[in-house]
């Protein structure tokens, strides 16, 4: 996905005031992503035909059961393909054993709200290769997330938002995905950019932190009675992106010690 995920976070602590009025944009649409997510409901940024919203629907559907499987699994050969036959060609041109852990996200609840927008001419995609991806459209879709109960932060309510991209022929969507750049692709950066993310890896990551880093997390999550702060850390030192940290996170906050 371009690893384009953004997040959105409400909290009824003060303290997070001036964090909130920073990410305020971000926050009044994520709140009304809430809103229409708690009715089930879909909105579209762009004009579909009765077939368009029908087979984008479908499309939709299928990409949240493979995320959940996949991400029970480990198996994210099954979000691949639900993409094109061919869609990662660039991706295996490096040799390298991927397993797609750079499709890997916490699975996307049925439970959710999508947008769907024209893909503007200058659209960053970071360190990704899209010039011969051919998307028209981007797809949002934004989803709850529950905090890492084992970390006592069950008060707060976590939005999560997903970027997907589509080519559209015709009535119908279908997704596309840009590649990695020539230099990743030689060089065989892929692995070690995208790493896998799923239970058990998440489980394995929590241990390979050892103790004193783990318990450094807490005292983050303890101190800020909030996550961004030990996610930040996890982002800076092992290149994990705050939706994918969250389950590590729970994993870390299990352990006793």
């Amino acid at each position: 996905m371009g690893r384009g995920d953004r997040l959105g976070t409400t909290a009824s602590d003060p303290r997070r005031c001036a964090l909130q009025r920073r990410q305020s944009l971000r926050s009044a649409f994520l709140a009304l992503a809430a809103v229409l997510a708690m009715n089930n409901a879909a909105a579209q940024s762009v004009d579909l035909s009765p077939m368009q919203a029908a087979a984008l629907d479908l499309l939709i559907d299928d990409i949240k059961k493979a995320s959940r499987e996949a991400f029970a699994t480990g198996d994210w050969s099954k979000l691949a393909d639900v993409y094109p036959q061919g869609t990662f060609a660039c991706w295996n041109a490096s040799g390298e054993d991927h397993r797609y852990a750079f499709l890997s996200m916490e699975g996307i609840p049925d439970k959710a709200w999508y947008d769907v927008t024209p893909l503007p001419k200058d659209y960053v995609f970071n360190d990704l290769d899209a010039s011969k991806m051919g998307g028209t459209h981007i797809l949002t879709i934004a989803y709850e997330q529950v905090l890492p109960k084992s970390c006592g932060l069950d008060m707060f309510r976590r939005w999560a938002q997903r970027d997907f991209y589509l080519r559209l022929e015709g009535e119908w969507f279908q997704l596309v995905h840009p590649c990695p750049t020539r230099a990743q692709i030689e060089n065989k950066q892929i692995v070690r950019t995208w790493p896998m993310i799923d239970k058990d890896h998440a489980t394995r990551f929590a241990d390979r932190l050892g103790a004193e880093e783990r318990a450094t997390l807490r005292k983050l999550i303890k101190r800020d009675q909030f996550p961004l702060g030990a996610l930040a850390v996890l982002k800076s030192r092992h290149n994990v992106n705050e939706q994918l940290g969250i389950p590590i996170l729970d994993e870390v906050c299990k352990r006793s010690e």
